[in-house]
């Protein structure tokens, strides 16, 4: 079965959307402001406090101060990825 990614992002949205797949998906978005918050599926999801942290948990996201976002997400029934 193919995996699809599909990207499309603004000044102030990015949007980022997968389809079904059973793997566990690890993002690295580059260029990336703090977001004000991270959705999946439509529900917000919590930041970590480290990339230790976000590594060990099953969901959630990490802002590394050199503009770089990671966001951790299973991809089971699909995953639509929201940054604000």
């Amino acid at each position: 079965e193919t995996t699809t990614f599909r990207c499309q992002g603004s000044q102030r949205e990015l949007m980022f959307e997968i389809t079904t797949s059973p793997r566990t998906y690890l993002l690295k978005f580059n260029k990336i402001s703090c977001p004000t918050m991270v959705e999946i599926n439509g529900e917000r999801i919590a930041s970590c406090s480290s990339y230790s942290a976000l590594e060990s948990s099953q969901q959630g996201w990490w802002w590394d101060p050199s503009a770089q976002l990671y966001v951790k997400t299973k991809a089971e029934g699909g995953a639509r990825i929201r940054v604000l």
